[in-house]
């Protein structure tokens, strides 16, 4: 049974890079994001039950592909329809991680990270062993975003509101890496938690 790493922060806070560093270093890295992004596109039990929720306006007339701008820009200004949505889909994201980790369980793998945003608010870290939280300041934060999706600054704010508090973060991870610095000084972090989770066995029940 291999040891499940959750990697988890905040919007801008570099866990995706994070994730992928130490997908570099040998490790098999799951990202939440993907996995709902292909429920929400493919399964047609959750897209039926957005639908009923949001309206046929959720998914594109001809593509019949999400429409994440207008999903968005619901979820962010409701926090009902945004625990609707992720009541929809989180659990189905749950049950394919879960999957997808049997799956990975083999001796070709050293540990088995799960990127994750929300990772406590969805009772995701339930079923891993550590999770590493990634921080960095808001400041830094919010202009990575700006560049990288191009969102105003309300918008940031509207996202970054909605997700766990750093400080919250900070208390509930097991370990954390602040992400404040060079993309040199992260990968050295990184790098020794990457030691770190070698030598970690699995805690949680079979």
């Amino acid at each position: 049974m291999l040891t499940r790493i959750g990697i988890t922060g905040g919007i801008g806070s570099g866990k995706s890079l994070v994730a992928e560093m130490l997908r570099s270093s040998g490790a098999v890295v799951f990202s939440a994001d993907e996995i709902a992004s292909d429920l929400t596109e493919n399964d047609e039990n959750i897209k039926r039950k957005i639908v009923k929720v949001f309206g046929a306006q959720s998914y594109h007339s001809s593509t019949n592909l999400l429409e994440r701008s207008y999903i968005s820009d619901i979820v962010f200004s409701d926090p009902q329809k945004l625990h609707a949505l992720n009541s929809i889909v989180h659990p189905a994201v749950i049950q394919a991680i879960e999957q997808q980790c049997a799956q990975a369980d083999n001796p070709a793998a050293p540990y088995v990270g799960i990127e994750a945003a929300i990772m406590f608010e969805s009772g995701l870290y339930k079923k891993l062993d550590y999770v590493l939280g990634v921080v960095s300041d808001d400041e830094k934060r919010i202009d990575r975003v700006k560049k990288r999706d191009g969102f105003t600054e309300k918008e940031i704010m509207r996202r970054m509101n909605s997700q766990l508090p750093a400080d919250q973060l900070v208390e509930k991870s097991d370990f954390i890496v602040y992400n404040n610095e060079t993309k040199d000084a992260l990968s050295a972090n990184v790098a020794f938690f990457h030691s770190l989770f070698l030598t970690l066995p699995p805690k949680r029940k079979q």
